[in-house]
């Protein structure tokens, strides 16, 4: 065997292992009341973000980069890590890690991997919560009687999100395969799930991608390519069209208005969130820790991933997260990958309601960009 199919195998394998392990340790650490029960979960997963960071870097330089494709990364890595510094957060930093460190490897393998790990940890989640090993959390919608569940969950969301998530992974996955009972059992699942976590922005995104996905069986691949790449460059601008509307909400949409009384019926309030946070912080080029001026607000999150990234991580930070989306969708038209650019679309429209989208175990699809055109790596997309 060469060396440069020995290296090859190495970043496989290091993506394979370290991408589901990283979303595991993630949402035990910080999307499961296991971070309260055994508070050491929390220090494993800060343990494995800082392994990964130095990982990762290798694990890109490794694929043979351009000099030119190398400064640009090393740029961006100094935006992450400078975010990371500033925030407190260090999404943006993995997002930039998880793209480049899985460039050219076959991340079809390593999202079969992660579904699994997802299912287990999801299965381990509830079952310690049936037997009492941690508690639910509750919580009443704002203006409503309902009463949400997280079934051991640190909030409802995250019992959705998780479905969602297993949801999407398995549509990859089984992309033509896909068929009518699997599509009506998932809507089984999805509907029994959010009687408990009352979610409705995971429960809408995951039936319409399941519908969509099935209508795609029905569809040569011919005429799907004629859509496509007759309507390219509109789908390649979808992440800037959505950036653009929720900033042009958050400045425009006066308070007290119709439209404003509209949006925040079924929002939860979310554009008065959004609102609060801009208002007091304005437009700026970099990175911002908005979080520490508002310790005593009520206001705790931003649930759109556009308005995080503009407000808290800048200007350019913004720029960096739409061309790079933009990037990915345009290769996935190129290599007719159609089950993944449905599925990409739908996570970057979720990003409109939550900003958890930014996380690489959420955006999964960060881990499936390919460089080269015409070689053998390609063969991953196939019938993706």
């Amino acid at each position: 065997m060469s060396m440069e199919k020995n290296i090859n195998l190495v970043r496989n394998m290091i993506i394979c292992i370290f991408f589901p392990l990283y979303g595991a340790i993630s949402v035990i650490a910080t999307w499961t009341n296991f971070q309260y029960k055994y508070p050491f979960s929390v220090s494993c997963f800060r343990f494995v973000e800082i392994i990964l960071i130095p990982i990762l870097i290798l694990n890109y330089v490794l694929s043979k980069p351009t000099y030119k494709n190398l400064g640009i990364y090393f740029l961006l890595l100094i935006l992450g890590m400078y975010s990371s510094v500033k925030t407190g957060d260090h999404r943006f930093l993995f997002f930039i890690l998880f793209l480049y460190g899985a460039i050219n490897t076959n991340y079809k393998n390593t999202l079969k991997i992660d579904f699994i790990i997802k299912i287990i940890i999801f299965i381990i989640t509830i079952l310690a919560y049936i037997v009492g090993l941690i508690s639910d959390t509750q919580y009443q919608r704002v203006g409503a009687s309902v009463v949400r569940h997280g079934l051991g969950f640190a909030h409802p969301n995250f019992l959705g999100l998780m479905v969602m998530l297993i949801c999407l992974e398995y549509i990859f996955l089984r992309n033509y395969n896909l068929n009518f009972v699997e599509v009506l059992i998932w809507i089984c699942i999805i509907e029994f799930v959010n009687k408990y976590s009352d979610t409705r922005s995971t429960e809408i995104i995951s039936i319409i991608t399941l519908l969509l996905a099935f209508v795609f069986k029905f569809v040569s691949s011919s005429d799907l390519k004629k859509i496509f790449y007759k309507n390219r460059r509109l789908f390649e601008l979808i992440p800037a069209l959505l950036a653009i509307c929720s900033y042009l909400l958050v400045n425009n949409v006066k308070p007290g208005s119709n439209l404003y009384n509209l949006i925040t019926t079924y929002d939860s309030s979310r554009l008065n969130i959004f609102q609060f946070y801009y208002n007091a912080v304005g437009l700026h080029l970099f990175p911002k820790a908005i979080n520490v001026l508002f310790m005593n607000s009520t206001f705790v999150g931003m649930d759109n991933t556009y308005i995080l990234l503009l407000v808290s991580y800048g200007i350019v930070s913004l720029i960096v997260y739409v061309v790079l989306s933009m990037h990915l969708i345009k290769i996935m038209i190129d290599k007719d990958a159609f089950y993944l650019f449905l599925i990409t679309i739908m996570l970057l429209i979720f990003g409109l309601v939550e900003s958890t989208v930014i996380y690489p175990f959420v955006g999964f699809y960060v881990v499936t960009l390919q460089r080269k055109v015409g070689q053998k790596v390609d063969s991953v997309y196939k019938g993706v």
